[in-house]
């Protein structure tokens, strides 16, 4: 079945490609073995939000962090609530567990060259194959231990040294035996001068603690 939907899904790419820090959007799918859900996100200098939507693309959240800052904020559109999550910094280090292997394959996803990196873990029966891109995607090396905080999707991209300005294009979750379990696709990405309103939380939305 996953195979089926990824060889249907179309990749469109807007804009050329990029020589400094990436400002716009980014559009993704993640499809697992029992649901499917829809990622927007949106990238301006040091400010970054994450939208969520369910299979039905109903919006049900948002994640709106400031990376110099380290602020994190988790926003329920649909209740107008919005809490701050608490970001401890913590120096990285080796975890013996996750083998981490940056192979020399490329292949072109949405007319950008991409790199192959490889996380496993036996112990979790599960290796991650992540298609990456080097195009001034900065902001994405920070994003990922910031963002560890409310959700663990990029917990095995988190493990893969230097990755400074690479974004995955193509994430694909298998067993070691090779069985699909989940994929995360980029459907589109645009290049373009985003409003600061994009990152502020409505005046209208009550502050709770998480």
């Amino acid at each position: 079945m996953l195979n089926f939907l990824f060889s249907i899904l179309l990749f469109t790419y807007g804009g050329n490609i990029q020589t400094e820090p990436f400002e716009g959007s980014i559009d993704l799918v993640y499809i697992s073995q029992y649901d499917t859900t829809y990622l927007s996100f949106f990238v301006k200098q040091n400010n970054v939000r994450v939208d969520k939507f369910d299979k039905n693309h109903k919006h049900v959240e948002s994640v709106i962090m400031n990376l110099k800052k380290e602020n994190i904020y988790v926003v329920s559109p649909s209740r107008k609530l919005y809490t701050e999550v608490n970001y401890i910094s913590a120096e990285k280090s080796k975890d013996n567990k996750f083998e981490v292997l940056k192979a020399e394959n490329t292949r072109s996803i949405i007319g950008q060259d991409c790199f192959q990196w490889r996380v496993k873990n036996i112990e979790r029966n599960t290796e991650i194959c992540y298609w990456v891109a080097n195009n001034g995607f900065d902001f994405f090396e920070k994003f990922v231990i910031l963002y560890s905080s409310v959700d663990k999707m990029y917990e095995f991209y988190e493990k893969i040294p230097d990755t400074r300005g690479y974004f995955p294009l193509l994430v694909e979750e298998r067993t070691l035996l090779r069985a699909d379990k989940s994929k995360l696709m980029v459907q589109k990405i645009s290049n373009r001068i985003l409003s600061q309103s994009f990152f502020d939380i409505p005046s209208d939305y009550e502050k709770v603690n998480r």
